[in-house]
């Protein structure tokens, strides 16, 4: 399909150039000499269970079409993960009186 130009992995492209520019220039650099995919794709994962942006096969890259299910899951729970750590964070700085106007 992708030799056909049914398929033509737009946003496949514009996920890589997205993680490699979050990645920074270091690894931009390690890309371009043929290296430092792994990072790129980690950094790439990270961002988008981590965007506010829900995941959906229609919206994420071509090549994670067939994940966007698990992908969303994950997605879910790092959002849950990350309202009971905000919770919790309010709640220590109350209780240790550090949550006292002026502070």
């Amino acid at each position: 399909k992708v030799r056909a130009g049914a398929v033509t992995l737009e946003r496949t492209r514009g996920w890589i150039a997205g993680a490699v520019a979050a990645a920074g220039t270091e690894v931009a650099a390690e890309v371009a000499a043929g290296r430092g995919y792994e990072r790129v794709v980690a950094e790439g994962m990270v961002g988008l269970v981590t965007s506010g942006e829900a995941v959906s096969a229609e919206r994420c890259a071509e090549t994670l079409a067939l994940d966007a299910t698990h992908l969303r899951r994950l997605q879910k729970e790092v959002q849950g993960l990350t309202a009971a750590a905000a919770v919790m964070a309010t709640l220590a700085h109350v209780l240790t009186g550090t949550g006292k106007a002026g502070d």
